[in-house]
């Protein structure tokens, strides 16, 4: 660009110096992903055309996240997340914005532990609405979706809650404890036995050491008398 300015009454003009206006174009923010985030999720962020030199301002909720930027964020809770990028000519792009979904509650698991060979116990973790549920250990345990699941055998169990964002959340290991079912024990004399009636017999029941404690029928813990 350069101006020419004409005197109206001699007409003579004269030419200024001629400058350079160069009009860049606006870059183009990108954000990758965009779908199925949730709280913990690493967003990415791009320009059109590509460059090193873009700096970042990251925003969550419409408001700028302090600290460091750069093209990287790695999302510390939920909300819209946006990012403005610069170029080197101070030329400024907004992208669209993400949606990052909550974490469902981590669940607690509650049970009784220990419990007898040939039994089971029920562990529970409280019930979330819209949510499902996948017990474990290693691999996961087949049918077990619901907030309540019954066991049979000892173990380590844990549980993953995901509510209807596909965000999950996993509770901390449950060891849950097997007894062996105590040998059964013997009563002696054998028998059968017979007695008139004002007799008494005694009978004692005998089984390994530390295998438990003996309860007669009707109650009594220590030997029997029978009449």
């Amino acid at each position: 660009y350069y101006c020419i300015i004409t005197n109206s009454n001699t007409l003579c003009s004269v030419q200024s110096n001629s400058i350079v206006i160069t009009v860049n174009p606006n870059p183009t923010a990108i954000i990758n992903p965009t779908t199925n985030l949730c709280v913990g999720a690493v967003l990415t962020a791009s320009g059109i055309p590509s460059s090193p030199l873009y700096t970042y301002q990251w925003f969550l909720g419409g408001g700028p996240v302090g600290g460091p930027q750069n093209n990287t964020y790695t999302s510390t809770s939920a909300g819209n997340v946006s990012v403005r990028l610069t170029d080197p000519n101070g030329c400024i792009a907004n992208s669209s914005t993400v949606t990052i979904n909550a974490l469902p509650t981590t669940p607690v698991i509650s049970g009784i532990t220990p419990f007898c060979a040939g039994t089971s116990t029920t562990l529970s973790t409280p019930l979330v609405a819209n949510c499902t549920y996948t017990w474990s250990p290693s691999g996961g345990i087949a049918g077990a979706t619901q907030n309540i699941y019954t066991v049979s055998t000892g173990g380590t169990y844990s549980v993953t809650i995901t509510n209807s964002n596909g965000c999950s959340s996993t509770s901390l290991t449950y060891p849950v404890i097997m007894t062996p079912t105590p040998i059964t024990p013997t009563i002696s004399p054998a028998g059968p036995i017979s007695l008139c009636v004002g007799q008494t017999q005694i009978l004692t029941a005998t089984s390994p050491s530390g295998a438990g404690t003996n309860l007669w029928n009707g109650g009594t813990p220590t030997n029997l008398v029978a009449t």
